[in-house]
């Protein structure tokens, strides 16, 4: 299997040889892309998609879904494409998206070398098999928000919003609607209650993992914030110290600066 190390990729974005090019260019304020204004092409990314709401809306006990990246046109492109790429595994697009100094994890650990040995992209294979696509996804798809300077946004949601009284090491989110928590870790189990974007305590996530609907995740056992103790799978949680990612416009272009995960 061809090796693809940091050094090539490094030498391939310098050289300006990449074989893959990129189809069109990250939009700024005033470019066009083919022709098409930013807002058009706005207007066809936002076409078909459930888009998360604009604005946040508080209720006691429970962290709504918000995304801001809407609010911001040029951002907003510049995220879907990035998830196109994501989509596809192309390493190169995505590599020319990221930081120079990266940061990579809380150990001092920061670069483009240092992100692709955490992530093992430095061959075909293990760049094709890399935990990145699925965790970088996710966190993009749970939205974010924009600091007070509009130059910095935070993904996902319940990192960027969750804030005190909630104790990032206990708390988690339930991302979804009418989320059915059991009396024990299996779905024939009987159902305690349905949660909704609800803040729980966790009690337990080294639960039994159990494949469901092609996707396997732990199950993890909950407290709701009534009391109310149970299951639930995996997939429907968000801890604010999962995986989250932020990106600062940098000369004029967005730029993703970190990538962590833990404390």
């Amino acid at each position: 299997m061809k090796k693809i190390s940091f050094f090539f990729v490094f030498l391939f974005f310098a050289c300006g040889n990449s074989s893959k090019k990129v189809e069109t260019p990250i939009p700024t304020a005033n470019t066009t892309l083919q022709g098409i204004s930013t807002r058009v092409l706005f207007e066809k990314y936002k076409e078909g998609r459930a888009l998360l709401p604009a604005k946040q809306i508080y209720e006691i006990g429970k962290l709504n879904p918000v995304d801001e990246a809407q609010n911001d046109t040029v951002f907003f492109i510049f995220r879907e494409k990035l998830l196109d790429a994501i989509r596809k595994k192309d390493i190169l697009y995505l590599l020319e998206q990221l930081d120079p100094n990266i940061t990579v994890s809380f150990g001092g650990s920061e670069g483009l070398e240092a992100f692709t040995q955490a992530w093992q992209l430095t061959s075909e294979e293990k760049t094709i098999n890399s935990p990145l696509w699925k965790e970088l996804e996710k966190t993009l798809q749970l939205g974010g928000t924009f600091d007070q300077t509009s130059q910095l946004f935070l993904s996902n949601y319940v990192y960027a919003t969750i804030g005190e009284p909630y104790d990032p090491y206990i708390h988690a989110v339930v991302v979804g609607s009418g989320v059915r928590y059991r009396t024990a870790p299996s779905l024939q189990a009987k159902v305690v209650d349905r949660l909704s974007y609800d803040i729980i305590e966790v009690l337990d996530n080294q639960g039994p993992k159990e494949t469901i609907g092609g996707e396997t995740y732990p199950w993890v056992k909950i407290k709701s914030l009534a009391g109310k103790e149970g299951y639930i799978f995996g997939k429907y949680l968000v801890s604010p110290i999962d995986y989250r990612a932020g990106f600062k416009k940098m000369d004029g272009r967005w730029k993703m600066i970190f990538f962590v995960a833990g404390d």
